[in-house]
């Protein structure tokens, strides 16, 4: 999961998008999907705050999970376009 949310990271990085919410979707044995996300307090470009959070996500989702998992995704959403902070300067 590690990689797929390094994946995920380099791309909104490339876009400098911040992103609000992570969320996991798996395809189980049987074809069945499964999904399950978390809204974040503030929008974040933080690696280590999308992957802790996937890793949380997965863990929940395999708790009662008797069915093996064929595929794993990770998605972040509700993006937004990062902004620096404004120098004094740009208020002259």
């Amino acid at each position: 999961i590690l990689e797929l949310c390094k994946e995920v990271h380099d791309i909104i990085q490339k876009k400098n998008q911040m992103f609000k919410s992570v969320g996991i979707n798996f395809v189980q044995s049987d074809l069945s999907n499964k999904s399950k996300s978390k809204m974040l307090r503030n929008p974040t470009m933080s690696l280590d705050e999308l992957e802790k959070t996937a890793e949380q996500l997965l863990k929940e989702a395999l708790e009662n999970q008797t069915i093996t998992i064929r595929r794993l995704g990770v998605k972040v959403s509700e993006l937004s376009e990062s902004q620096g902070q404004k120098d004094i300067t740009s208020y002259f």
